[in-house]
């Protein structure tokens, strides 16, 4: 009987100062690729005083971002360059403006495919382009890299900073919990693995582990015995 007492006492003790947490394993992020075609300065612009004219030069005044979303949600990607380079009298350009725009996306971080996808909109401000690249509602969950050509009409080329976007999983709620442990009895000094056991099973539900206040574990494991544990380990002693 003592033999029973002492091995319930090693697995009340142990779970008294052991701490579980359940922590979803994430694959680490693939490295951002080395650009195709290698990044342009900033573009700018210069208003001449009392006129409408301006002085511009050709390049990126706002460079695309980095994006973060959820499948389900619509990309856009959006970018601000000058219409042209040089000087426009009066507020013309002449025939100089962005014409179209390729969007190159890295395969496994170290091949650049074109990709025909995304519709691509012009807005001319001048002496100011914006661009959107509109990719449609995210499908795949994934990280992706993608790099952005600007071509104007005499044929000047520009490119853009390589651009990350994360698409993460659709969250998906948990209906049931129904934790399991591969060891159902441990003793002091061991450690036990318990997995939540989530309904669905492609549950993306995050799941913390805690332990309740000492008084309450023990009472709840050993009932057989009174708090606290002291008294217990002086009367089998």
């Amino acid at each position: 009987m003592r033999r029973k007492g002492w091995r319930w006492l090693a697995v009340c003790l142990s779970l008294l100062v052991f701490i579980l947490t359940a922590v979803p394993v994430q694959a680490a992020d693939p490295p951002a690729p080395t650009p195709e075609n290698p990044v342009n300065a900033d573009g700018w612009t210069f208003q001449i005083p009392l006129f409408n004219d301006w002085i511009t030069n050709y390049g990126f005044l706002a460079q695309p971002n980095d994006a973060n979303l959820v499948q389900g949600v619509p990309l856009r990607i959006s970018m601000l360059t000058t219409m042209s380079s040089g000087l426009s009298l009066l507020g013309h350009t002449g025939a100089k403006s962005v014409s179209r725009v390729i969007v190159r996306q890295a395969l496994n971080s170290m091949m650049w495919v074109t990709n025909p996808g995304p519709k691509i909109t012009l807005s001319q401000n001048e002496p100011k382009e914006t661009i959107t690249a509109d990719f449609g509602v995210a499908q795949t969950a994934g990280i992706n890299f993608y790099q952005f050509t600007i071509i104007y009409t005499d044929g000047t080329q520009i490119y853009s900073r390589v651009v990350k976007v994360s698409i993460s999983p659709k969250a998906i709620s948990a209906t049931a919990l129904n934790p399991q442990t591969t060891t159902p009895t441990i003793f002091w000094g061991q450690t036990a693995d318990i997995t939540p056991g989530l309904t669905p099973a492609n549950s993306t539900a995050q799941i913390a582990w805690t332990m309740p206040p000492a008084v309450a574990i023990w009472e709840r494991l050993c009932p057989q015995w009174d708090w606290p544990p002291s008294i217990i380990l002086r009367s089998l002693l």
